[in-house]
């Protein structure tokens, strides 16, 4: 078994770094084979790769002019986007913001193919990291915490989504810290991380940052209710008074690219569209539902799940569980009957069409019930 001290953690994630590596190679091999690389067409192509480009060259631009000029110079019209277009709403949702691009910066344009392949496997590896460090909060340690992070990071929205959309899987990285942050909190320390993490998430992508606010909203209420408390209502006051502060701190200081993108947001014509869907989705979206849980096969509206045999057997062994692990269990059903509810994907895609990208959310509960109940699975 692992050990939370020092020595632990390094032999920990050593471990993991090589499952990673190792399954990384099984699982993305086929492009190898194939010649073919992580850049799709049309999205990956119009979109991905050439907005990393674009970014690589405004920001080293930026950076020579502040050493060759001494002086700050940021561009932010250019006609040559579409008939002109303000760089920073239009690149926000792809790049800018992201820390991860910045190495960007460091690399030849020439080898910005390789740098974008990387920063696919990069995001990947971050998730399983970050949630490792979630199970280590949670006193989940050794191959509990080891299968739990394997399963987050090859799950089905990873793998299907990381070469694709890659900045799709930053969020598979922010939710585990927030929850720690979260945690922090409840447990009356510092809100440092809360806040930092929050600033980090509404940065990168306001879209992604909607879905990890809802999430942690329902997070904070099962977590508070199944908690034992002297006096809740002192407790739920100090708690929920503290999380507000530092998350609205954390968002206060990203405002300078959050605000100009709200703004870009509702001064769009589409959010004045009204939509109407189906108050259920097709039949076949619920026949496919559980071969959907342990394979990857195509789902309409975003549901991508998959995740490896041990998570099935670890859900059965939750509801096993009598007046036991509550939270967990109300956040399976929870989130489960929000999969199965074109308004819940609605509502979780900023009241537009029903899409279920907040996947990453479920993956996540279903890898920490298999993290908290492996031990007890054999």
């Amino acid at each position: 078994t692992f050990r939370l001290h020092t020595a632990g953690r390094r032999f920990y994630f050593l471990c993991y770094t090589l499952a990673f590596l190792l399954l990384s190679a099984a699982v993305f091999s086929p492009f190898i084979l194939s010649g073919k690389s992580f850049i799709w067409k049309p999205d990956g192509l119009t979109q991905h790769f050439t907005s990393l480009v674009y970014f690589r060259n405004w920001a080293v631009s930026i950076v020579r002019t502040l050493l060759t000029e001494h002086r700050l110079s940021i561009p932010l019209w250019d006609f040559s986007i579409g008939y002109g277009s303000d760089i920073l709403t239009t690149l926000h949702y792809y790049v800018i913001g992201d820390p991860l691009n910045l190495l960007s910066l460091l690399t030849p344009v020439r080898f910005l193919e390789g740098l974008y392949a990387f920063l696919v496997l990069l995001r990947l590896y971050l998730a399983g990291a970050a949630f490792s460090c979630y199970c280590f909060r949670m006193k989940r340690e050794g191959m509990a915490a080891f299968a739990g992070s394997l399963i987050y990071t090859f799950c089905g929205y990873g793998i299907a989504l990381a070469p694709v959309h890659p900045y799709f899987i930053n969020p598979m990285i922010y939710l585990p810290l927030l929850l720690i942050g979260v945690e922090r909190v409840l447990h009356k320390e510092k809100g440092n991380l809360l806040i930092a993490v929050t600033a980090l998430a509404s940065l990168s992508n306001f879209y992604f940052f909607y879905m990890l606010a809802i999430l942690t909203v329902i997070y904070f209420i099962l977590r508070f209710c199944t908690m034992e408390h002297e006096n809740w209502k002192k407790d739920l006051g100090s708690s929920l008074g503290r999380t507000l502060f530092f998350s609205l701190t954390g968002t206060a200081l990203s405002a300078v690219l959050l605000l100009p993108m709200l703004l870009q947001f509702l001064s769009d014509s589409r959010s004045d569209t009204s939509l109407t869907y189906s108050p259920l989705y097709r039949p076949d979206y619920y026949e496919h539902i559980l071969d959907q849980f342990l394979s990857l096969s195509y789902s309409s509206s975003w549901t991508n799940l998959c995740f490896a045999a041990p998570a099935l057997l670890c859900v059965f062994l939750l509801f096993l569980k009598k007046k036991r692990l509550k939270a967990l269990k109300a956040g399976f059903l929870i989130l489960t009957a929000m999969l199965l509810l074109p308004a819940a994907g609605s509502f979780l895609n900023g009241f537009s069409y029903p899409a279920n990208r907040w996947c990453f959310g479920y993956s996540f509960l279903i890898a920490f019930i298999t993290a908290y109940l492996w031990p007890e699975l054999f």
